[in-house]
């Protein structure tokens, strides 16, 4: 769903079947803790393509393609439905929010070193819980761990 930015400028929250998203610039980040920290998910995705049939059964990703997502007009834009020809690969960002300083991190390794002060205590914890960090409420429960100690 799209916004423009005049309406983005209208809107403070949106929840979604138990699940609060705030606006911060013109994207909707997941709210996933507000405490001592804030922590927010940055949803996103790319665009696959599935690949073109050749021989042999195979498929190939280097054949010539235009895509589009939208068809504009004058006065309105007109969203078009994704072909079958490309897969959708989600993907998130987490951003952590302390003393009014905003840091993102995109995997474990950015994670650590944000804590990296508590990297012994990091890792044990991994191993011991099987934080993974697709997973929300691992991630939560690991920041809350290293924030408490």
């Amino acid at each position: 769903m799209a916004f423009s930015e005049e309406t983005l400028t209208r809107i403070d929250t949106v929840f979604i079947q138990n699940r609060k998203f705030v606006v911060v610039g013109t994207k909707f980040f997941e709210v996933i803790c507000h405490s001592k920290f804030d922590l927010y998910v940055e949803h996103k995705c790319k665009l696959r393509s599935v690949g073109k049939p050749t021989a042999y059964g195979a498929t190939s990703h280097s054949t010539s393609t235009s895509s589009y997502s939208a068809s504009p007009t004058e006065s309105k834009k007109y969203d078009l439905k994704l072909s079958e020809e490309y897969q959708v690969d989600p993907y998130i960002f987490y951003w952590i929010k302390k003393n009014s300083i905003s840091k993102k991190f995109e995997n474990m390794r950015q994670l650590k070193n944000l804590y990296s002060a508590k990297k012994d205590l990091m890792e044990k914890y991994v191993k011991e819980h099987s934080v993974k960090y697709n997973d929300q409420k691992t991630i939560l429960q690991l920041i809350e761990y290293l924030e408490s100690h």
